[in-house]
C-alpha cells in the first residue's frame, strides 16, 4: 500500500487515471490507478497562484493505497534502459516551446494594440506610434531574439524526433546525453527569451495596455509562473557538466 503527498499535480482534478511512484531500497517502482481507488484523495489547489490557472492543478494526498500486481508498469524483457529516460527532455522540449508560443503570442499582440491603440509620445515627432525609432527598435530587437530561441528550437526538436525515431536496439546512453543537452539549452533560452518578451512589449504597447480588462499580462503570467516548477538555472547547470 502506497502512502504520500503531492503538492502542483497538475490535472489532478480531471483526471481518470494517476500515475504513481513509490520508492523502495532506492528502485523506482511505477503504477497506472484509477482515480476512484480507495485513498486516493485529489483537491483543488488552495495556493492563490499568479499564472497556470487553467491547468486543474490540485494536491493529491495517498492514504494505504492499494496497487494490484498488474498496475505496476514494468519494463518488457530485454528492454532498453535508455528508452524509459527519453520522457524528460521530450517534456522539457515540450515546455521549451509552449513558452516561445506565448512570446510570439504575445509579440503579435502587442503589435496590433500598437497600430490600433497606442498614441506617439509627445516629444517623438512621429504621427503614429508604430512610426516611432523606438518603438521600430523595441520590436526589432524581440523578434530577433524570438528568432533566435525559435532556431535553437527546430534544431533541439529535429534532433529530439530522430532520438524518438531511433531503433530501441540501437539507442544509446551518449546519444540520448547530447541530445538532452540541447534541449535543455533550448530550455534555458526560451525561458529567458519569453520571460523578457511576455514583460517588455508594455514599455511600446504604453500604459493603457496595462490595464485588467485587456489581458495583456496573461502570458507573462502563465510563463513566470510554469518556470518556477522546473527552475532553468538546474537545466544551465546540467548543459555545463
Amino acid at each position: 500500500m502506497l502512502d504520500g503527498h503531492k503538492s502542483f499535480a497538475s490535472g489532478v482534478t480531471l483526471a481518470q487515471r494517476f500515475l504513481l511512484l513509490a520508492v523502495e531500497d532506492s528502485v523506482h517502482h511505477w503504477a497506472m490507478v484509477p482515480a476512484d481507488r480507495a485513498g486516493l484523495v485529489a483537491e483543488d489547489s488552495s495556493w492563490d497562484h499568479l499564472g497556470q490557472r487553467l491547468t486543474a492543478t490540485g494536491t493529491l494526498t495517498l492514504s494505504g493505497v492499494e496497487v494490484a500486481h498488474d498496475e505496476f508498469l514494468t519494463p518488457s524483457a530485454g528492454a532498453n534502459p535508455v528508452l524509459t529516460t527519453l520522457v524528460t527532455p521530450l517534456m522539457q522540449a515540450v515546455f521549451a516551446n509552449v513558452y516561445l508560443g506565448a512570446a510570439r503570442g504575445a509579440l503579435e499582440d502587442a503589435a496590433g494594440y500598437v497600430r490600433t491603440h497606442t498614441r506617439p509620445w509627445v516629444h517623438s515627432g512621429a504621427a503614429r506610434a508604430q512610426e516611432e525609432p523606438y518603438a521600430i527598435e523595441r520590436f526589432g530587437e524581440f523578434y530577433t531574439d524570438l528568432l533566435d530561441s525559435e532556431a535553437l528550437a527546430d534544431r533541439a526538436n529535429a534532433d529530439l524526433e530522430a532520438l524518438l525515431d531511433t531503433p530501441e536496439q540501437e539507442l544509446t546512453a551518449e546519444h540520448r546525453g547530447r541530445v538532452a543537452v540541447e534541449v535543455y539549452a533550448l530550455k534555458v533560452h526560451a525561458t529567458r527569451t519569453s520571460l523578457d518578451i511576455t514583460s517588455r512589449v508594455f514599455e511600446v504597447m504604453g500604459a493603457r495596455a496595462a490595464a485588467l480588462a485587456l489581458g495583456h499580462d496573461r502570458r507573462w503570467r502563465d510563463i513566470r509562473t510554469h518556470t518556477l516548477h522546473d527552475p532553468a538555472v538546474w537545466k544551465t547547470h546540467d548543459v555545463g557538466v
